[in-house]
């Protein structure tokens, strides 16, 4: 079964780009099945990297991430998402022009895998936007053959500043976070 792709990174899929180049990856730590100590997992999940507290705590209305999206065979595009209105149970979330109403606890499950398709490492990634210490989730999807690696950022809950996903060795889909504005 192919993972859906959480709804922030979906909207970055969606927005297609070129032929994505190979960025220079970061050295990297040894993997680890250990699960972060800071969410309870559905049955069969793997803990997300934030909890909906820590999601609704870092965000502000204007919060914004800006990513350069890479696709291969496509024109490399910028992609935004930010938050409107937001309140204790959730935000809208606006992405190149859509606007969706989601809760604090539906955008953390966003980062949910199964549990068996997920190994995890520490990462420092220098992206444009600034240097991250990261948890690196590298997910993978047998029946898709694809293995997705997502950066996420450990004093920036949300979405993550830095993915990527290959199919047979070849890079296929590169986001990278050029510009963030922590919101008002």
């Amino acid at each position: 079964m192919r993972y859906a792709l959480p709804l922030v990174f979906s909207f970055l899929a969606c927005a297609g780009a070129a032929e994505a180049p190979a960025p220079a990856t970061p050295a990297t730590a040894a993997p680890s099945t250990e699960a972060p100590a800071v969410a309870s997992p559905a049955s069969g999940t793997f803990p997300s990297p934030y909890t909906a507290e820590q999601l609704r705590d870092a965000s502000k209305p204007g919060r914004t991430w800006t990513w350069r999206v890479e696709s291969l065979g496509k024109p490399t595009v910028e992609s935004s998402a930010s938050f409107g209105a937001l309140d204790a149970e959730g935000v809208e979330l606006v992405s190149d022009g859509t606007t969706k109403r989601i809760t604090w606890e539906e955008l953390r499950r966003h980062a949910e895998f199964p549990r068996d398709a997920v190994i995890t490492r520490e990462e420092t990634v220098t992206l444009p936007a600034g240097t991250y210490d990261c948890i690196v989730y590298v997910v993978t999807d047998p029946t898709a053959r694809e293995i997705t690696s997502y950066y996420f950022a450990k004093d920036l809950p949300g979405a993550p500043v830095y993915f990527y996903s290959e199919k047979g060795g070849t890079r296929v889909l590169t986001s990278t976070l050029i510009k963030y504005d922590a919101g008002r």
